[in-house]
């Protein structure tokens, strides 16, 4: 799976994968992609080991695109500085910008 944000927070990553009885280990060249896998666990049923497989990789997306959310947030409220306004005077929000994508290459303007 390729995880790049998850895999710089290696302590999360493994709370997650232990929670859910799996290993995680980068692959040789690429630290950002983890190899999954299950632990052994022979008292457990194969339906039971899937389910704790399907669980932990759906729980390292989730943490995978929280993380990337946080990033861009972090950006977007770096790159628009003085909010500037609109046509119509009203102040563009933190939101609108993040919804139209303004802000994150170039000046935060809002054109409608």
């Amino acid at each position: 799976m390729k995880l790049p944000e998850l895999s710089a927070k290696n302590e999360e990553l493994h709370a997650i994968a232990d929670k859910h009885s799996l290993n995680c280990y980068p692959l040789e060249n690429d630290h950002e992609t983890q190899f999954v896998s299950i632990k052994k666990r022979p008292e457990c049923s194969e339906v039971q080991i899937i389910q704790d497989l399907y669980d932990g990789v759906r729980a390292m997306c989730a943490a995978e695109k929280s993380h990337r959310l946080e990033i861009k947030e972090r950006s977007v409220e770096d790159n628009v500085g003085d909010v500037p306004l609109n046509e119509h005077s009203e102040a563009i929000t933190h939101q609108q910008v993040a919804d139209h994508g303004v802000g994150l290459d170039g000046p935060a303007l809002l054109v409608e």
